[in-house]
């Protein structure tokens, strides 16, 4: 033979969309002659089955050289594919290795937190590779199996004892995120002696050098595994797998003999999640409904957990808007983020959620499962507080229980019966005292605290309601950071229709809020001081 030339390569079996994949083989010269000779590449849609042409290449080859042919293909889109790259030479002696052919699929990215409850066989997440064995479909859903995880369907896997059943995964960017797979699998049989081993379970990922790995403690079998029992699995992802193109796959093996005699038992999962393990997610307090139509609402929140710096959108609309208006949120510091929504009237109802949604990597939102759910507040005329969590029913009443103060200092703080310190341990609670007046005017407010710690305070008067309840919120008279002592007064008086008034405290941080009371055990009236 005097001329020879050939190829090798491999393609891998999964490419990510709109990526431009680079395919390389390797041509050989196997004989002493120089040889020069083009490369050619075809990509065929196996669908419709188009076929797109890679660009020529020129190769000259010495005798007994080789080099690496590249092929780039721009901007691929999802869907199966087979791919063929050949030489076109004259003079070639020995045709059967100047070509390689194989089939590829490009897919798409997940994002975390990832869960499929397999309510339909969706192609745009997995990869099915389905095996037939006597007219019985492997990964076809089952109704049949008891306690099922979630309704209605499983995903069942009943392969031969000669192929795996595959159910691989799209992409996944574990990039510098510690990550859990979870997911729940039963057993419908038990091998016996005559028909040979168990039949086997197992899972697999995708390292970073492109190589599938056995996933620790993922292989069950019959032999321990009890039958018509869903088993929960929470597995940990190896530090080799948090990567960028992360990948995992689940695979059913038969190793039944004789299928007509002991066809193979299946295997069923469900509820398959894929979630960092570190709880990324959301932190945000809605926004509460408000009577002010002046000023915006600021919308706050905070990441946790989340090692990059994502990028927040608010969502925002009335609710007689069947559209949302989004604005990206203002990056304050390392985990905070603020938005503005404009004032609206009267009536008006304002429905919102928040989303972080970083392409291929994160997409949290909060409300979770928004926009099916959402966060809403309402702008009322006429709006009760909906934060008091105490108010007096009396005049100048102590809104709380007081117990018997067990210390001699200066200073107490009110208590809850138990005399451990009043809980404003919740963001935005408040306690609301009653107040009458020989005039419906207001010209000043004292307020002593039971230590010289700032905390961030907020006071609203509130009107009486027919129920003796706080009402109508008339106005807010102080916001801001307040020390042992808020001593408050007013240049014009504040002036009231009625004679009565309800004044709150409130935080809008989750600490202890103590208010100083009398040493001895009489009503605590040196709480408020007011004038009028």
């Amino acid at each position: 033979m005097n001329n020879d030339i050939g190829i090798t390569g491999e393609v891998d079996s999964f490419y990510p969309q709109d990526q431009t994949i680079s395919f390389k083989v390797k041509a050989k010269n196997f004989t002493q002659n120089s040889e020069s000779f083009l490369v050619n590449g075809t990509i065929q849609n196996t669908s419709d089955l188009s076929i797109e042409y890679l660009p020529t290449q020129n190769i000259t080859l010495s005798g007994f050289d080789s080099t690496i042919v590249s092929f780039n293909w721009q901007n691929p889109q999802l869907g199966r594919y087979k791919i063929k790259i050949f030489i076109n030479s004259q003079t070639d002696d020995w045709k059967i290795n100047d070509f390689i052919e194989d089939n590829f699929k490009v897919i798409g990215f997940n994002k975390l937190p990832f869960e499929e409850k397999f309510a339909t066989m969706d192609s745009s997440k997995w990869t099915f590779n389905i095996t037939k064995l006597q007219a019985h479909l492997s990964l076809v859903f089952s109704s049949k199996v008891p306690n099922i995880p979630s309704i209605p369907y499983a995903l069942m896997f009943q392969s031969t004892n000669d192929k795996s059943d595959t159910l691989t995964s799209n992409f996944f960017n574990l990039k510098n995120k510690n990550t859990n797979i979870e997911y729940k699998i039963s057993r419908t049989g038990y091998e016996n002696a005559s028909s040979g081993p168990e039949d086997s379970f197992y899972v697999e990922y995708l390292n970073k050098d492109k190589i599938w790995k056995l996933l620790p403690n993922s292989v069950i079998n019959g032999t321990y595994f009890p039958e018509n029992y869903f088993f929960h699995f929470i597995l940990p992802i190896p530090l080799e797998g948090l990567h960028s193109h992360f990948q995992f796959r689940f695979i059913s093996k038969g190793n039944d003999v004789s299928s007509s005699l002991a066809p193979t038992d299946p295997f069923f999962i469900d509820d398959v999640k894929l979630i960092n393990s570190t709880n990324e997610e959301i932190i945000h307090k809605p926004f509460a409904s408000t009577s002010d139509t002046l000023n915006t609402y600021k919308i706050e929140a905070s990441v946790s957990n989340i090692s990059l710096s994502p990028t927040m959108s608010l969502n925002w609309k009335l609710s007689s808007d069947s559209t949302f208006n989004k604005t990206q949120m203002t990056h304050i510091n390392e985990n905070s983020y603020q938005a503005e929504i404009p004032s609206q009237t009267f009536g008006s109802v304002v429905q919102y959620y928040l989303e972080i949604n970083e392409t291929d990597i994160l997409e949290i939102k909060s409300p979770t499962n928004a926009p099916l759910n959402l966060h809403f507040f309402s702008i009322s005329e006429d709006l009760s507080p909906k934060n008091v969590i105490s108010h007096s029913y009396f005049n100048n009443a102590v809104p709380l229980t007081w117990d018997f103060p067990t210390s001699s200092a200066n200073f107490f703080s009110y208590t809850n019966v138990t005399n451990e310190t009043f809980g404003f341990n919740e963001e935005n609670c408040e306690i609301a005292t009653k107040f009458s007046f020989y005039e419906n005017a207001l010209k000043g407010l004292k307020v002593n605290f039971s230590d010289d710690i700032g905390k961030k305070v907020s006071v609203k008067i509130y009107s009486v309601g027919k129920d003796g309840k706080p009402n109508k919120l008339l106005t807010e008279i102080f916001n801001g950071t307040a020390f042992q002592e808020l001593h408050l007064n007013f240049q014009n008086s504040l002036v009231f229709n009625d004679k009565q008034i309800f004044i709150s405290l409130s935080q809008n941080q989750s600490s202890s809020f103590d208010l100083a009371v009398r040493k001895d055990n009489l009503i605590p009236s040196n709480t408020f001081f007011v004038n009028q």
